[in-house]
C-alpha cells in the first residue's frame, strides 16, 4: 500500500522503514488514551487501534466498549493496520508532552518514544511486547446514520468526563465539542460528540445507560413565588395576674393564765416494818 506523506511533517521526523510501520504524534495518543480499556478479558481492547487511510495520515482509535474515540491524524504514518499497547512508563509523559513527539512501532513488536532529537529515554523503549495480536472492532456501526444536535438519555458521566477530557488534551487548550443523537432515536440511542481543532479531526461515541426520566420541564419549586415562609412559631401567652386580698393580721391568742407554784409537804416517811424497835427508840 503507498502511503502519502503529509507535507506538514517536520524535518528529522521517524520515517517509515522496512521494520517502522508506524509513526504516530503525541497529540493524537493523549486523546485516545483516556478510552483505552484498562485489564480487559478482551485483550485487544487494552490498546489503541493504529489504521492507514488512503487518503494519507492515519485513523486513531480506542474503546472500552461503553464509549470510542476515532481521530484522524493527516500527519500519522502508518503502514498496516496494528493495536498498539501504550508502554506504562510512556503514558504519563504522553499526557503531559508538549512538543513534538512521536510513538513508533516496529515490525519487530518493539516501540519507543522519538522526536526530533531520537530516542528521548531508554526507560520508554518497548521491546517486543509493543503489538497486540487480535481483531479491533469496527466502530463505524454504532456511528452510521443521521444525527442531530443535542444530547438525549442518560450518560454516564464519567464518561461525558472523558470526552471533555479529550477535548483538552491537545497542546493544554479547551477545544470546543459538540454532542449529537441519533435523529429519530430515543433513550438507548447512542451519543455522537465531535472536538474541533486545528490539528486533528475527532468523532466519538458513548453508550447511554438506563435512568429515570425526569421530564423536560423544571419544576415549580425553582421559582421563588412558590417559596413558603417557616410557620411562625405562638408567642406563649402571659400568665394572667390572680388578685390577692391584703394579708389579715392574725388574730391575738390569749396565753393561759400563770399558775402560781405551791409548796407541797412531803410525807413523813414511813418506818421500815422490819427495822427492830430498839433502833428506833434510839434515834
Amino acid at each position: 500500500m503507498e502511503i502519502k506523506q503529509s507535507v506538514k511533517r517536520a524535518p528529522g521526523r521517524a520515517e517509515l522503514s522496512e521494520n517502522v510501520i508506524a509513526v504516530v504524534g503525541s497529540a493524537a495518543l493523549r486523546m485516545a488514551m483516556p478510552f483505552m480499556a484498562e485489564r480487559d478479558f478482551l485483550y485487544y481492547l487494552n490498546g489503541i487501534c493504529l489504521r492507514p487511510l488512503g487518503t494519507g495520515g492515519a485513523v486513531i482509535s480506542a474503546t472500552n466498549g461503553h464509549m470510542a474515540i476515532l481521530i484522524r491524524d493527516e500527519n500519522a504514518l502508518v503502514s498496516e493496520e496494528v493495536i498498539v499497547n501504550i508502554p506504562p512508563g510512556a503514558a504519563p509523559f504522553l499526557r503531559s508532552a508538549r512538543r513534538s513527539v512521536d510513538l513508533v512501532v516496529c515490525r519487530d513488536g518493539s516501540a519507543r518514544l522519538e522526536g526530533t532529537g531520537g530516542v528521548i529515554n531508554t526507560q520508554f523503549v518497548y521491546p517486543k511486547k509493543a503489538i497486540i495480536e487480535g481483531t479491533f472492532p469496527d466502530l463505524a456501526g454504532i456511528l452510521s446514520g443521521e444525527f442531530v444536535e443535542g444530547l438525549l438519555g442518560s450518560f454516564n458521566p464519567h464518561y461525558l468526563d472523558k470526552a471533555l477530557d479529550a477535548a483538552r488534551a491537545v497542546e493544554g487548550r479547551n477545544n470546543g465539542i459538540r454532542f449529537y443523537h441519533r435523529k429519530g432515536g430515543d433513550d438507548n440511542s447512542v451519543a455522537l460528540f465531535r472536538i474541533a481543532t486545528f490539528e486533528l479531526e475527532v468523532v466519538g461515541a458513548i453508550m447511554p445507560m438506563r435512568g429515570d426520566r425526569l421530564g423536560g420541564k423544571a419544576p415549580s419549586w425553582i421559582a421563588r413565588s412558590e417559596s413558603k415562609k417557616p410557620p411562625e412559631t405562638p408567642k406563649k401567652a402571659e400568665p394572667t395576674a390572680v388578685p390577692v386580698a391584703p394579708e389579715q393580721p392574725a388574730p391575738a391568742v390569749a396565753e393561759p393564765p400563770a399558775v402560781e407554784a405551791q409548796a407541797v409537804e412531803s410525807a413523813p416517811e414511813p418506818a421500815l416494818a422490819n427495822q427492830p424497835a430498839a433502833e428506833a427508840s434510839e434515834s
